[in-house]
């Protein structure tokens, strides 16, 4: 695959890191953000390093479409679904990456969805795409209930075949906090991505500069 190849150390853990998450964007068919979004709880816990980093670049966000008994849709928030793609060999804790998830947690819960209220509410939604060696900490999965988020969690999967050898698949998304409510019947009918041979595909994406967690493999 070429991927890394003549690199070492950091530069090696980011560009693997780098394909990961091209390829399991491209796998969902999700755009990638470059926005930087502003997260106070994110700046608070970084108070010892003068508040930085105060921000969290999510991977993909797209919008929500609210649903009750079906078509038509009954209301839309912009900005409201988040998606970010980790590959850490561990638990994915609110402090991870100097506290990048509660950040993309406290985001979430300050979109057009979080601010929503009343008996038909709509609930935000953090979807995490991970390697199968990441695990989702309980004190994340409480942070994001407590924050009205909802957590979903995809995890990638590799069966032989294609030109590589293998291929990599994800699970269909898992509400980690059912709990939320919400249109869940319909919510867990959410899709994963079929297995496909792992490759950067058409060379790797610049960087963003103004992203403070560049991908990476931890």
């Amino acid at each position: 695959m070429g991927i890394g190849a003549g690199l070492t150390g950091v530069q090696f853990n980011r560009a693997v890191g780098r394909a990961f998450q091209d390829f399991a964007l491209r796998s969902f068919g999700l755009a990638e953000n470059f926005t930087p979004l502003f997260s106070p709880a994110r700046q608070t816990a970084n108070a010892l390093n003068g508040g930085l980093p105060a921000s969290v670049v999510p991977d993909s966000v797209r919008g929500i479409l609210q649903f009750r008994g079906g078509w038509p849709p009954i209301r839309w928030y912009g900005e409201s679904s988040f998606f970010e793609v980790k590959a850490v060999n561990g638990m994915l804790t609110p402090e991870t990456s100097r506290s990048q998830i509660l950040g993309l947690i406290d985001v979430a819960a300050r979109s057009p969805a979080g601010a929503a209220t009343g008996p038909e509410r709509q609930y935000p939604y953090l979807t995490l795409i991970t390697t199968s060696n990441t695990g989702v900490d309980t004190r994340t999965i409480d942070y994001a209930t407590r924050r009205g988020v909802q957590l979903w969690w995809s995890v990638a999967y590799v069966v032989p075949g294609g030109p590589t050898g293998y291929r990599i698949g994800f699970t269909p998304p898992v509400l980690l906090n059912p709990t939320l409510g919400g249109d869940v019947t319909r919510a867990t009918t959410r899709l994963g991505a079929e297995p496909r041979p792992f490759a950067a595909g058409g060379g790797l994406p610049i960087d963003n500069p103004l992203d403070p967690d560049p991908a990476e493999v931890e």
